[in-house]
């Protein structure tokens, strides 16, 4: 079955290329903020460590919230927890990007709140 139905909570997956790609974005019209509770990075490597970086951008402008950030083989890393939230408002977007093309994975978390 769709198990994702059954979650409470909207989560964003990806495997992490060399492109800095988007991984959850809150449009600029969307009348919402978004709390990001979990955002975590795994190496799904079993022969190759793998650093990833993280941004937040702003209205064009890129902040880390983790640059090359080396995560050993089979290994995790929680990059933003629910005990440091992030708010994201309208326009943000959280960009992904590592240092090979398909050894890591990041999972994201997060409410939305009107």
């Amino acid at each position: 079955g769709d198990w994702s139905s059954a979650c409470a909570l909207p989560i964003s997956v990806m495997n992490v290329t060399t492109v800095s790609t988007a991984l959850v974005a809150n449009s600029a019209a969307s009348n919402s903020i978004y709390k990001i509770v979990l955002l975590s990075a795994t190496n799904v490597s079993d022969t190759d460590s793998v650093a990833v970086s993280v941004n937040l951008e702003r209205s064009s402008i890129s902040y880390s919230l983790g640059r090359n950030l080396n995560i050993p083989l089979n290994s995790s890393l929680a990059i933003v927890t629910k005990d440091a939230a992030l708010y994201l408002i309208e326009g943000d977007v959280i960009k992904c990007s590592a240092t090979a093309n398909s050894n890591a994975q990041i999972i994201c978390s997060y409410e939305v709140l009107s």
